[in-house]
């Protein structure tokens, strides 16, 4: 069966591990999809594969051709996104294959009621953007191609492409607000003139004469840029996605920038679109900005940082900061939903909490817990921003450390094998503070939801059933008093007496023992 089709946003010739992956596949048609997923299934028969195993192909989109690149029946990094990016334990389920199971006696661990022999169903856009730090290997081409150089990924989920890759974009790069051309580096093929690494200034003179390298070109900045930007486009780089960005933002049409980059229209529409509502928000102010057209934006995957920067662009904006869009935001109720990766599109209930945030949601998909939750949280991104406008409207630093220190507590283990029955909760966010904020104001809204309900419960209790549990604590609490002032002056018997008898009671007290009763039966 088929776990996860993805396609890559580049086309064939650059690394899967150096492109941008996309899940479930959005440019591919119901024939294709269903053609390529039957060529897989005889691949693996063919081979006598038994587990899991990743094929790549390369499908001509003006035709029904398609070449197979590479089979790989092992456990690899496409294994691993494929787990966290379904919920489906990929792992797992290829060793219970080794050892003889089959697909339809292992259990889905995440509904609990359906069988392991399903193929995941996603109503989530899923995308992986690689990272780059080309600055510590200077020698290195920084052209993408078939070997892959990147160093590392990040992951987003959103309810659709414009949103996921956003998020992605701003994990990736802290200096980027999302689908941003002002983070753009050029990596020029024009080795006597353009820089060769990210963050090279491209120095001339008043002229407008090249000072690197004594070249001698007289081109001006206009002409320069739209030279170097060809390049880069013609030619990609770590940088194809920001000079996109750049493409859009200086008029570039899809078809312009299909046949220079051979990106699918499909994805170059989907850029344009979120160019389209950075150009919107240039002619409003913030006042502007209704409920509704909080959520449109928002659908898109613009930060508040974005929105506030492309606001002040605007002819009669005044000075504006992302806090006073938050602010804005607030007041109009404007809120992030929190949506449950269940594998199977809602179809049956999912029993474990793998979460994400969304603001393309009416309610939320989890329920308060009944006690104080035990949150564990992975925070995806590289390091955490620094501390910024401590008068600035934001949650009390001291509840944020609390609760951030029992986030990173959580072990990620289960999400790289995509088994989300970690306990309590696993939620897969944007790092920053101003989306950890947001978790962590639903979380504290949930416990104080619970902290509710147990007073409730607890009020329900006789008032002779809280003193009896009130007077039990006192006397467990004198007992291990008394136990450590007397362990100094008593022999090793004594004491490991005395312990065994205050063991006994802290277990037992629970199940209304008398103390007679723990004391006999420590004792013994």
């Amino acid at each position: 069966m088929s776990v996860h089709p993805r396609v890559d946003f580049f086309p064939s010739g650059i690394h899967t591990g150096d492109s941008i992956v996309v899940a479930p596949s959005q440019t591919l048609s119901n024939e294709d999809y269903y053609r390529l997923r039957d060529t897989a299934l005889k691949v693996i028969r063919h081979f006598g594969i038994v587990g899991e195993c990743n094929i790549q192909y390369a499908l001509d989109p003006n035709s029904e051709k398609y070449y197979i690149v590479e089979v790989n029946a092992r456990l690899s990094r496409s294994s691993a996104l494929a787990s966290k990016a379904t919920g489906y334990p990929l792992a797992y389920i290829a060793a219970k294959l080794a050892l003889g199971s089959t697909l339809v006696e292992l259990s889905n661990s995440v509904t609990k009621e359906t069988t392991a022999c399903f193929e995941p169903s996603l109503d989530y856009v899923v995308t992986k953007v690689p990272r780059w730090d080309l600055r510590k290997f200077e020698s290195c081409d920084p052209l993408m191609g078939s070997a892959m150089k990147s160093v590392g990924e990040v992951m987003a989920i959103g309810r659709t492409f414009e949103e996921s890759l956003q998020k992605a974009l701003r994990m990736v790069d802290e200096k980027a607000g999302g689908f941003d051309e002002s983070v753009c580096h050029f990596f020029s093929t024009d080795e006597d003139c353009a820089p060769s690494l990210p963050g090279s200034d491209f120095k001339t003179s008043s002229s407008g004469e090249c000072m690197r390298g004594g070249c001698g070109r007289t081109d001006s900045g206009a002409e320069r840029q739209a030279a170097l930007l060809e390049a880069e486009l013609r030619r990609p780089s770590p940088n194809r996605i920001w000079a996109l960005a750049l493409a859009f933002q200086l008029g570039w049409t899809v078809d312009a920038l299909h046949e220079k980059t051979k990106i699918d229209k499909w994805f170059l529409s989907k850029l344009q679109n979120i160019n389209d509502i950075k150009r919107q928000l240039t002619q409003l102010t913030l006042d502007d900005l209704t409920r509704a057209d909080f959520f449109y934006i928002k659908k898109y995957g613009f930060s508040d940082r974005q929105i506030a920067q492309y606001l002040m662009n605007s002819p009669s904006a005044a000075a504006l900061s992302q806090f006073d869009v938050r602010r804005r935001r607030l007041h109009l109720g404007v809120r992030p939903s929190v949506k449950q990766i269940d594998t199977l599109a809602a179809e049956f209930p999912a029993h474990t909490n793998y979460l994400y945030l969304t603001y393309q949601g009416i309610d939320d998909d989890v329920s308060p817990l009944a006690a104080t939750p035990s949150v564990s949280a992975v925070f995806a991104g590289a390091r955490a921003e620094k501390r910024e406008e401590e008068n600035a409207e934001t949650c009390r630093d001291d509840e944020d450390e609390s609760l951030l220190r029992r986030l990173s507590k959580s072990s990620s283990a289960r999400l790289r094998t995509g088994e989300g029955d970690a306990p309590g909760k696993q939620c897969f966010v944007v790092l920053g503070r101003r989306r950890r904020q947001e978790t962590l104001r639903i979380e504290r809204r949930r416990s104080i939801e619970g902290r509710e309900m147990q007073r409730r419960e607890r009020d329900r209790e006789p008032e002779e059933k809280r003193e009896e549990w009130r007077q039990r604590s006192r006397d467990e609490l004198e007992t291990m008093h008394e136990a450590k002032a007397s362990k100094k002056g008593d022999s090793r018997k004594t004491r490991i007496r005395r312990q065994a008898h205050v063991f006994v009671y802290r277990r037992a007290h629970l199940f209304f023992f008398s103390l007679k009763d723990l004391s006999v039966l420590a004792h013994q």
